[in-house]
């Protein structure tokens, strides 16, 4: 909040474009998913006159060493980087044609010139669709790069090296990661065309489609791109700045040397000061930061930009890159360390998730200091000794400080905050005490902090299923690793959490039932449902509705909140809606109904012990015996069952005593279908026939799809009046449906309060 009020005190901004979601401040907002709204509400305004150095935008450098400066743009620096793209890309139009759609994933932000040029620019050009991951856990991204055939990825180094440790985690659950590493090794020097046949377990594990990289933002380290060059994965790497809109070099992996970021475009010239620092001069270089004149004047040297990065060029006019001017580490007897040489070394150990390494001055010069993100139960003095047995004696480091926080500050680019980091350890050597901490983090606290490894997450840290599922999430995103969350309860300890992360298990997803929404199910589930099953229920039930007149008059996507008298309420809600509406619904359905079927998902518990006091009843067999049948035909049952329910009422599972991912995912990808999601959010079929206390999963979808959830209301159709009810006797329910309430920033436990007083107040 304090960056973003110092941008806008600078900049004189009058209003803000955000979600829902965002920060509070003062001044005008629109938000993002009401744009389309406003529409019809505005009158069209004719485009003001510009000319090609009239300010484009300001972008505020993401500041690792320093702090941001507003970098100005203007329209002739944007255009001059996509003229040239346009050229090159034109001369492949045949094969962009030939492999249309060209989907794009786009996984770095738009606050970002690499984002806004590969995310918004590129697409534009080559009229392709661009995806946005809902995680940057790799998990997520490798599930949804195969499931939308994604083509090409844009990451930013830190995603790639992440995504790659997952792909080797995977294998390795298999026991399938020596074979790999083996097939690697061997078909390096073979062409690219030859190797494919012989990898395609790993170009399965992330769709067929998927065949290229575009990084950007930091420097790739040489083992992450090793790793997917040699897997016959097209890396383009691009060296730039947002002061250079902001392309200096892209690197092609067919045409330049694997150690540098390619040639400079051919509008721009480069050279090397006296010192080796990259300097740059061309028509997409700015004019400037923004209210900044001392910071510009020392940006630039004669009309030469200094790029502060220290490189070398060879004979064929490749840029190789060798470090930051300023964070050369200048020793006690004038020798210079690259930071990168030193942290390269550190990353290529086992046990390292990150590292950053810098100078603190020491006896008349400066002595390297490491800063190291370790995986849980390693070594640190082994992490040291390791790494130094790879590098050359001025390099070697003597001090390593542990980062006791689930991950170091961070750029929107994903890079460390290097200056932030460094007041820290200074802070440390200067207090003699452990390194300053901004804040207690649950990840932090769980992991590093807690001394008794017997705390559960459920007492020990109050958690619930959702906030295990932000758990898993956060845990994928800093530590690299799959997590299945069906494996954290409440009743999960410390230690069992610890060593889940360090040797997670293969465990089979739990499948969404997608089959049902299928053009051709559809016609035959409408002919059954509207002439068949929902006839032979109005012959029982009398269903009256209720402020019909709330609901959207247009087909878009909304949540129906209800609360749960039975198993029935889907069929009464069915009925209520006028028939336009009824194919629209698809109700989210628990787990416990069919135990035996989810085994693992759900109230297992309860089916289980039903299951053991049926079987013990009958003695004419051993209880051994009498078991194991009646549960394969109670499982049968189930299987035939779920499949009917589903194919009738477009079901999907979302579990009730765990944050199910693929369930949540599915959420939104039945919002962008248009369909109304129907959610129970007590959970279960209340017992007492009043409403139980809500649960948070309707929050949580509500805050990610910023969905409007409508109010439900029940009446009539009471568990306990369905059991005493005579067959032929008829009964009246009551639908009743209120106005809707949105998700605007509120904590979960607000939301749910508020939803579940509307429903009741619907009776």
């Amino acid at each position: 909040k304090e960056f973003v009020n110092a941008i806008i005190e600078k900049t004189g901004s009058k209003l803000v474009i955000c979600d829902k979601n965002g920060l509070d401040i003062g001044l005008n907002k629109i938000y993002f998913n009401d744009i389309k709204n406003l529409s019809g509400e505005t009158q069209p305004i004719s485009p003001p006159q510009t000319g090609s150095d009239d300010l484009a935008e300001i972008v505020f450098t993401s500041g690792t060493t320093s702090r941001p400066k507003g970098v100005m743009l203007t329209h002739k620096n944007i255009l001059s980087n996509l003229l040239v793209l346009e050229s090159s890309l034109e001369r492949f139009n045949f094969l962009v044609r030939l492999i249309t759609p060209f989907r794009i994933m786009c996984s770095v932000p738009y606050s970002h010139m690499f984002g806004q040029v590969t995310g918004i620019f590129i697409p534009i050009i080559l009229g392709s669709t661009i995806y946005f991951p809902s995680e940057l856990s790799p998990s997520i991204l490798a599930e949804e790069i195969k499931k939308n055939r994604i083509l090409t990825l844009i990451a930013v180094p830190r995603v790639m090296k992440m995504l790659a440790d997952y792909v080797k985690t995977e294998f390795e659950r298999r026991s399938k990661l020596d074979k790999l590493e083996r097939k690697l090794e061997k078909l390096v020097k073979l062409p690219y065309p030859l190797r494919i046949p012989f990898l395609l377990d790993i170009h399965g594990f992330l769709g067929f489609c998927f065949w290229s990289f575009i990084c950007g933002g930091a420097a790739l380290d040489s083992q992450t791109h090793e790793f997917w060059r040699r897997a016959v994965y097209a890396i383009f790497q691009g060296y730039g700045l947002t002061e250079t809109a902001p392309i200096v070099t892209m690197f092609s992996p067919f045409h330049h040397r694997r150690d540098s970021v390619g040639k400079p475009f051919p509008t721009q010239q480069i050279k090397l000061g006296p010192d080796g620092e990259i300097l740059i001069k061309g028509e997409n270089v700015t004019p400037g930061y923004f209210g900044d004149l001392e910071s510009t004047n020392l940006a630039f040297q004669n009309g030469w930009l200094k790029t502060g990065d220290i490189g070398e060029i060879d004979d064929k006019g490749h840029i190789i890159i060798k470090g930051r001017k300023k964070e050369v580490i200048v020793t006690s007897d004038g020798t210079n360390v690259y930071p990168e040489d030193i942290e390269n070394a550190f990353l290529n150990t086992e046990g390292v998730r990150d590292c950053v390494v810098f100078g603190i001055k020491s006896n008349g010069g400066e002595e390297p200091v490491a800063v190291l993100l370790l995986k849980p139960e390693t070594d640190p003095e082994r992490v040291l000794l390791e790494a130094n047995k790879k590098l050359q004696h001025h390099q070697r480091v003597s001090k390593i400080y542990i980062w006791e926080e689930e991950d170091f500050p961070r750029t929107p680019t994903m890079k460390p905050v290097i200056y932030e980091i460094k007041r820290k350890v200074i802070e440390k050597l200067d207090k003699e005490k452990e390194v300053s901490e901004t804040g207690d983090s649950l990840i932090r606290r769980i992991l590093y902090k807690t001394t008794d490894e017997n705390l559960t997450l459920g007492e020990g840290f109050g958690l619930d299923s959702l906030d295990i599922i932000e758990v898993a999430c956060e845990l994928e995103e800093k530590l690299g690793v799959k997590i299945d969350e069906s494996l954290l309860t409440p009743d999960l300890t410390i230690s069992e959490l610890k060593r889940i992360i360090s040797k997670p298990a293969k465990v089979p997803p739990l499948k969404i039932p997608t089959w049902t929404f299928s053009r051709l199910i559809t016609p035959f589930r409408r002919l059954i449902m509207d002439f068949i099953i929902l006839p032979s229920f109005r012959v029982f039930l009398k269903v009256k509705s209720r402020g019909i007149e709330n609901l959207p008059r247009s087909k878009e996507p909304i949540l129906l909140a209800s609360n749960h008298t039975s198993d029935l309420d889907p069929v009464a809600i069915l009925l209520a809606l006028p028939i336009k509406y009824r194919e629209l619904i698809a109700p989210a359905m628990g787990l416990n109904r069919f135990a035996l079927y989810f085994r693992r998902y759900g109230r297992v518990v309860d089916e289980q012990k039903a299951v053991n006091e049926y079987t013990t009843s009958n003695r004419k067999v051993t209880p051994e015996k009498r078991r194991h049948f009646t549960v394969g035909i109670k499982g049968l049952l189930q299987i035939i069952g779920f499949n009917i329910i589903t194919f009738l009422f477009r079901t999907f599972p979302l579990p009730q005593t765990l944050a199910y991912r693929p369930s949540l995912s599915f959420c939104g990808e039945l919002a962008d279908r248009g369909n109304w999601i129907l959610i129970f959010p007590e959970g279960e079929v209340s017992k007492t026939g009043k409403i139980e206390k809500f649960k948070k999963g309707v929050a949580y979808i509500a805050q990610k799809t910023s969905l409007p959830v409508f109010p439900v209301g029940i009446k009539g159709l009471e568990e306990k009046i369905l059991k005493n009810l005579r067959l032929l006797k008829r009964r009246t329910v009551t639908v009743s449906f209120g106005q809707p309430l949105t998700f605007s920033g509120e904590s979960y436990e607000e939301f749910i309060d508020k939803l579940r007083e509307r429903v009741m107040n619907l009776f």
